[in-house]
């Protein structure tokens, strides 16, 4: 799977999710993070590595979320951005 690809993929996870009344407190932030991050994919990596810490933030910001389905692929995601 492309990075495109897994990045639109988590975008759609993340809207789903901003439309449960209990969503992480965060998802706003994510979603403008992974807006970002698409349009800055072909930015240099140094852009691209401040997208990746960012979000990396926004997701550790509470464990129980970054151990979650979604949290493991939106850190997955930031590991891989900046390559």
């Amino acid at each position: 799977m492309s990075l495109l690809t897994e990045l639109e993929s988590c975008r759609s996870e993340v809207e789903r999710e901003l439309s449960t009344p209990d969503h992480y407190a965060f998802l706003p932030e994510i979603k403008a993070s992974l807006d970002q991050m698409i349009d800055d994919l072909n930015e240099p990596k140094s852009t691209r590595g401040k997208h990746a810490s960012a979000l990396g933030r926004l997701v550790t910001e509470d464990y129980a979320f970054s151990e979650s389905a979604l949290g493991e692929k939106l850190l997955s995601i930031s590991d891989s951005y900046p390559e």
